[in-house]
Formats: C-alpha cells, structure tokens, sequence
C-alpha cells in the first residue's frame, strides 16, 4: 500500500471538502454582507454587483452540483456526457 498516495488524495479530498463546505456558505454571508447596506446608506452599485455575482457562484455550484449527482441518469436517458466520464466506463 503506497501511503504516500492515500494522504495525497485524503489531503485533496479534505481540501475540497472545506472549499466546498464552508466557502459557499461563505460566500452567500459575503453577498448578503455586501448587497444589503445599512438603513441610512443603501448599497451602491458596485455592492450590488458584487452581491450578484456571489449570488451567480452559488447558483452555478449549485446547478454543478445537481448535474454531478445526475450524470449517469442524464447519460442514460439522453445520452448527454457533459463531464466526459460516462462515456470511458
């Protein structure tokens, strides 16, 4: 057993998980942050630009995500291989 690699990939797989576990949630308190302002000085359009965009990120991990976990489903009705892993196996 080669350990050398098993901590290679628990490290990636940690790594990933703390990106994924905690910057998204992250992210939404940061363009929640951002895009509301106060009640005497409203967001500019620069903060709501930035809030928008983090919004964009969340979304777009999300719909990322949902396809991940549909892939084969999705390969197998509608013969779409949109990450490139269905069709190799």
């Amino acid at each position: 057993m080669d350990y050398s690699l098993m901590f290679h990939s628990l490290f990636k797989v940690i790594v990933a998980g703390v990106v994924l576990g905690a910057g998204i949630p992250a992210l939404f308190a940061i363009g929640v942050r951002v895009g509301s302002g106060t009640s005497t000085h409203p967001a500019g359009a620069v903060a709501k630009t930035i809030s928008f965009l983090c919004f964009a990120l969340i979304a777009a991990a999300v719909l990322i995500g949902i396809l991940w976990i549909t892939k084969a489903s999705l390969y197998q009705y509608f013969a779409w291989d949109l990450f490139g892993t269905e069709a190799a196996g």
